[in-house]
């Protein structure tokens, strides 16, 4: 068989990506950057409150907690966003759902606000998507039945929408940590990198729980965003 444009010198065959394939990386990429302004830089998810509490006495205890924090997200929010991934029409359902079991205050407040800046960012990442719609939805707008439903109509795939939420939690929550002095940001990079395996176990763990089995797994976290009202000096919202 001759060898094809762009094999390598050992004329082994390298498939050329396609431009529908090149654009949809780019499109995750531009998703997973911090920059993408979903508002998750003001939240905490629960850690600030954690360390007030004197639950993240060092970095180890950190570490432990974040990854008990992606676990937590995988077993209550996962759930939602593939199913609305899969089933985009039932996202008023899946929407009232969130709301009723989101009983934390600022817990709550953070996913509708950070639903409706996912709305907002990717309706202007892509026009054509028909995302602006969604902004005039009249109900709560939870973070997580939403990112399934715009990661769907950016043609992103299933596994891909999946991974990258719990991918963006954990990069929240480092990110939350060197800001709150925690860590410093050149350990924090290698603390990413040691999340990777709490990310991929709480993705298969968790990938084929239906939504109406969605579970708070971790009580901790849950009472660290009830208590976050009630500390006297925030940095975070949530």
């Amino acid at each position: 068989m001759p060898a094809e444009a762009g094999a390598t010198d050992d004329h082994m065959i390298v498939a050329r990506p396609t431009a529908v394939a090149i654009a949809s990386d780019l499109l995750v990429w531009q998703l997973a950057d911090s920059a993408f302004p979903t508002g998750a830089f003001s939240h905490s998810a629960g850690l600030e409150a954690a360390w007030r509490l004197g639950l993240l006495p060092d970095p180890s205890a950190l570490e432990a907690w974040i990854t008990g924090s992606i676990d937590h997200v995988g077993g209550s929010a996962l759930p939602f966003a593939l199913a609305a991934h899969r089933r985009p029409e039932k996202m008023p359902s899946l929407d009232q759902w969130c709301e009723a079991m989101t009983t934390a205050p600022a817990a709550n407040r953070a996913s509708r606000h950070q639903g409706r800046a996912l709305i907002i960012a990717a309706a202007a990442a892509d026009p054509a998507s028909g995302l602006v719609d969604l902004r005039h939805d009249p109900g709560p707008c939870h973070l997580a039945p939403v990112w399934g439903i715009c990661l769907r109509r950016l043609g992103i795939p299933r596994d891909t929408c999946g991974r990258l939420l719990l991918f963006a939690h954990a990069r929240g929550l480092v990110s939350a940590a060197v800001r709150l002095n925690r860590i410093g940001p050149l350990a924090a990079q290698g603390m990413q990198t040691r999340l990777a395996p709490a990310i991929e176990s709480a993705w298969h763990r968790h990938r084929h729980r239906s939504w109406r089995s969605a579970a708070q797994t971790s009580p901790l976290v849950e009472l660290a965003l009830a208590t976050h009202d009630r500390l006297s000096a925030r940095l975070f919202a949530s």
